[in-house]
């Protein structure tokens, strides 16, 4: 019995095998045709998204590129002009500086026109102290008393007992 269920399954599958071989086989096979150039069409469809997709994309950061390239061309363009507005500037006052010395201050005029001006408020006979002691003297004296602070602490830490808080009852 089982032998005919087998036989019968086996004959099945070979008549199975043969038609669909006769079928895809025959001239008349425009359905094949049809799904193959419908597959081809979804391949290139897509392939054509993507492409258009990273065409956008490329287009889009070269157009920021070049707009940062403008901009930071614009702004040294920029700079450059107000080096050269400065140093015209710097050369007409340092003209009219030399030919009218009326501020008391000291000027040291390069060979290229640069002009420096003394405007320090201390000098070598310095009398804006606070108790006889220039602004250096000062400073050590903060200085040092921070130091001595900062010692106090260190030792208070370390010198600290732990059973400070452990009550005997004897």
């Amino acid at each position: 019995m089982k032998k005919k269920i087998f036989y019968s399954l086996l004959l099945l599958a070979s008549f199975a095998f043969i038609y669909s071989y006769s079928f895809a086989a025959n001239d008349n096979s425009s359905m094949l045709q049809d799904a193959a150039n419908g597959v081809r069409n979804m391949v290139g469809g897509a392939e054509n998204t993507v492409e258009n997709a990273a065409r956008g994309i490329s287009n889009t950061s070269q157009n920021v590129t070049n707009s940062l390239e403008n901009t930071g061309n614009n702004m040294g363009n920029t700079m450059q002009n107000m080096t050269n507005n400065n140093n015209n500037n710097t050369d007409n006052n340092t003209a009219n500086n030399n030919s009218d010395n009326t501020t008391g201050m000291t000027n040291n005029t390069t060979s290229n026109g640069y002009n420096a001006e003394r405007t320090a408020t201390t000098g070598t006979t310095d009398n804006n102290t606070f108790l006889g002691m220039t602004s250096t003297t000062w400073t050590w004296v903060v200085l040092a008393l921070a130091a001595l602070g900062i010692g106090i602490l260190i030792y208070s830490y370390f010198n600290q007992r732990t059973d400070r808080y452990n009550h005997s009852d004897e």
